[in-house]
């Protein structure tokens, strides 16, 4: 099951926050409905800070 945990359900970013969160806010433009969650203390952090609020968010 660890594996199974391990495979992205969606979206996976990596890379320099600043960047990210503008990929981020870009796809939210969209027109079709949208879910952000969110894995990390950091990661939250820096998106909630650019204003971009997750639907869930994970703490690890």
């Amino acid at each position: 099951m660890r594996d199974e945990l391990k495979k992205p359900l969606g979206s996976l970013f990596e890379g320099e926050p600043d960047i990210n969160v503008q990929r981020i806010s870009e796809m939210l433009g969209l027109d079709e409905p949208t879910m952000l969650a969110s894995v990390g203390d950091f990661v939250s952090r820096h998106l909630i800070e650019k204003g971009v609020d997750p639907n869930i968010i994970v703490i690890d």
